[in-house]
């Protein structure tokens, strides 16, 4: 079987979660012909106690408010399929739906730009909502603790700050992403590290130590006899 999930957010109005159980009905028939479809919608409240806590504590870098929020829903949509021939198809109509459900929230004045990094699709933005200044933070933090990049490039998959694709639509701000040079060192670093564990893995049968050779033949020229007098 093949999966994917996507997510968005709304705030919580009953109205709108009205709308949004309308929305996926009206999505479960573009996918009707996927082999092994199984097409699922799951809401998760989100309630103000969880930002508000972070408020009081210095704010928090999703670039949530809960004076402005308020109460939220969390959106997952989940999907699974069978043959990869219908990979685009389903794709496309997961793109569809989210796309619906923000527009329509959008109109009802429900929308929020969070997006749940941990739900999000690769074909998500979730970075967006969290607003230039949080992401100039998380950079920093990034670059502070990991100056080779080290994290940015060498761990696969995921969302990474360091990425031009999720910075918006201004590609004048490319100059954030990781420059060259350390790519290039963080290559560099890892294949020398991955030599030296091949080397050791090669030379391990031939790197008997001295006292280890004279332990063992101490060991064996002082083993008692098995005879018995």
């Amino acid at each position: 079987m093949r999966n994917q999930f996507a997510t968005t957010t709304f705030k919580a109005k009953r109205e709108a979660l009205d709308a949004l159980v309308s929305i996926w009905k009206k999505s479960v028939k573009a996918v009707e012909g996927v082999e092994g479809v199984n097409w699922a919608l799951s809401i998760q409240p989100f309630p103000v106690a969880y930002s508000s806590k972070s408020a009081s504590i210095g704010g928090n870098v999703l670039g949530l408010n809960p004076e402005q929020d308020g109460p939220m829903i969390l959106v997952l949509v989940s999907y699974t399929w069978a043959r990869e021939e219908d990979d685009e198809v389903i794709t496309a109509a997961a793109q569809k739906l989210v796309k619906g459900i923000d527009e329509n929230m959008d109109d009802m004045g429900c929308g929020s730009r969070f997006k749940y990094l941990n739900y999000a699709a690769d074909w998500q933005d979730p970075f967006a909502g969290y607003g230039e200044e949080n992401i100039a933070f998380l950079k920093g933090v990034a670059w502070k603790y990991d100056p080779e990049g080290i994290f940015q490039t060498r761990c696969p998959g995921g969302f990474k700050v360091s990425n031009e694709r999720f910075l918006g639509n201004d590609r004048n701000q490319a100059n954030h992403s990781i420059p060259l040079k350390i790519q290039a060192d963080a290559l560099i670093f890892y294949g020398w590290l991955r030599t030296i564990y091949l080397a050791g893995l090669v030379l391990r049968p031939f790197s008997w130590r001295p006292e280890r050779r004279r332990e063992r033949a101490y060991l064996l020229r002082h083993q008692p006899s098995s005879h018995s007098e």
